[in-house]
């Protein structure tokens, strides 16, 4: 059950970081990218990879919520829970309330809060990953 549980968890790092391109593929199209004149391939190459992000931002996010919830539930019956674990499932479910509530209302303070939770949950997960393993 340790491996599978820690296979869990590296399928939330991995939907994590693909749910927080969504903002890095934004940023460099604004920066960069829409400055290519509309006929580059390299500007619809790009355009084809934003889109795709951009699509499954919001399952890929909910799967890495789903699985964080799930995999703190598995190490609570099979193992033991560690608080850097705790710690970054709270912090996960935090960026997933906000994303939701994002969804229904758009307004910027919960814009914000959805990116720091996001972030912070970052740096948890890594904290967590060198900590527990």
């Amino acid at each position: 059950m340790e491996d599978f549980a820690g296979f869990i968890g590296w399928v939330i790092c991995v939907c994590w970081v693909i749910a927080l391109l969504n903002y890095f593929v934004k940023w460099i199209f604004k920066t960069w990218i829409v400055k290519l004149p509309k006929e580059s391939g390299i500007r619809a190459l790009y355009q084809l990879l934003m889109k795709i992000i951009v699509k499954y931002h919001r399952l890929v996010g909910t799967v890495a919520v789903t699985f964080a919830v799930g995999h703190m539930a598995l190490q609570l019956v099979y193992d033991t829970l560690s608080i850097t674990g705790i710690v970054a499932v709270a912090v996960i479910v935090l960026s997933g309330v906000t994303g939701i509530a994002l969804s229904v209302k758009r307004r910027n303070g919960v814009l914000l809060a959805h990116r720091v939770f996001t972030f912070a949950s970052l740096i948890c997960l890594a904290i967590h990953v060198l900590v527990a393993g």
